[in-house]
């Protein structure tokens, strides 16, 4: 028997055997217009295999009908058209994939390819450099970066360079009856609420006799100011000199006045002066000062050291906490106190004075620095 998808058909029987064997397709070409291509294909496959068993097959055997192979031509028909779309989106997804890929493999390719200015002189600017110069500026690899004995050496002839380069624009600006160039100066902060200084009237005096000087300013700790001062990064420092250098010169500003503060919420916040107890003060937590750590103590109390910073701000955070006493420029602190926020412990016996000296350097040739400390030491005389 012959497996239709419509049920068995039963097999020929009263063919001599020899016709069997010489069954070809044309014998099934179908009649009319009843069968429709898809209906050809079947039937085909169909003899195909007959053909391979070498089974002699005819059409009227097959007991195919008008209704029946209008059925067969339906169903068959509806399974090939959905095969097709099938197929078809097949195709299409195979396409999209194709082209897709294509895209991304030539934009890799592209980027693979794309020339930079790296490129044009080298993938290594720092390599190229070395070369150039014949000294290895500095290690990297897995160990790190970082600039080596013979980098260090380049990088303070460049900075020196610099500073020259930037000195001779001052003598041509002089020898033309003008000040021109960069000045740099830095200062600690909290210097603006200090009538002692009046650092605005300081800037407004020079920026008028120098108005092609370009002012730079910038707000670090006394370490590095003094540190950059020398290493020529600051022509003019405003900061207190713990520590002074032979080759700087230190004109004594001003002294600020120091108190001893603690927050609200701390527990000596509500205490008289009178009945808070020295251990008590000497056990708090204090926000000392990174640069006094090394110098003795202020007032000359031996406090635990809990936490150091080396900013104002940063101390009157740590106080406003509740957590830690500090120390606190009294003009800085002002704001505060007025608004009931922290208050001074013990003024007349928890005190000290911040001594603040201009600092340049002994062989300083940039004349607009020369200028600012004329307007500076002119305004605090007066």
């Amino acid at each position: 028997r012959l497996r239709h998808r419509r049920g068995l058909v039963p097999a020929l029987s009263g063919e001599p055997p020899h016709d069997r064997c010489g069954l070809h397709a044309h014998g099934l070409q179908p009649q009319g217009h009843i069968l429709s291509r898809t209906t050809k294909r079947c039937v085909g496959h169909c003899v195909s295999q007959a053909h391979a068993q070498r089974t002699d097959l005819r059409r009227e055997h097959l007991g195919f009908h008008q209704a029946t192979d209008r059925g067969v031509e339906t169903d068959d028909a509806q399974g090939q058209g959905d095969q097709y779309e099938s197929h078809e989106r097949a195709a299409h997804g195979l396409q999209r994939h194709q082209q897709r890929y294509g895209k991304d493999r030539a934009q890799r390719t592209k980027q693979q390819h794309r020339v930079t200015p790296a490129d044009a002189v080298g993938n290594d600017p720092e390599r190229n450099l070395e070369n150039r110069l014949g000294v290895r500026l500095c290690e990297r690899g897995r160990k790190g970066f970082h600039i080596s004995e013979q980098g260090q050496v380049i990088y303070d002839a460049i900075l020196r360079l610099f500073t020259s380069i930037e000195n001779f624009r001052g003598i041509v600006g002089s020898t033309r009856g003008q000040l021109v160039g960069d000045l740099h100066f830095g200062v600690v902060d909290a210097v603006a609420t200090n009538s002692s200084i009046h650092m605005d009237r300081v800037i407004s005096s020079f920026s008028n006799s120098a108005p092609e000087v370009t002012l730079y300013i910038d707000i670090s700790s006394p370490q590095l100011l003094h540190q950059g001062l020398l290493e020529e990064r600051y022509h003019v420092v405003l900061t207190p000199m713990l520590r002074k250098h032979v080759s700087v010169t230190y004109n004594y500003m001003f002294s600020e006045r120091q108190l001893l503060y603690c927050g609200k919420d701390n527990t000596l916040f509500h205490l008289q002066d009178d009945r808070i107890l020295g251990e008590e003060i000497v056990n708090s937590q204090y926000a000392g000062r990174s640069y006094l750590l090394e110098s003795k103590p202020p007032s000359a109390i031996d406090f635990p050291q809990r936490t150091a910073v080396a900013h104002m701000e940063s101390t009157a955070l740590l106080i406003l906490s509740g957590k830690y006493i500090g120390y606190l420029p009294d003009h800085f602190a002002q704001r505060w106190v007025d608004n009931g926020l922290m208050r001074a412990i013990c003024a007349e016996t928890y005190t000290f004075e911040d001594l603040f000296y201009l600092g340049y350097r002994v062989q300083e040739t940039n004349r607009a620095a020369h200028r600012f400390i004329e307007c500076a030491e002119l305004i605090n005389s007066n």
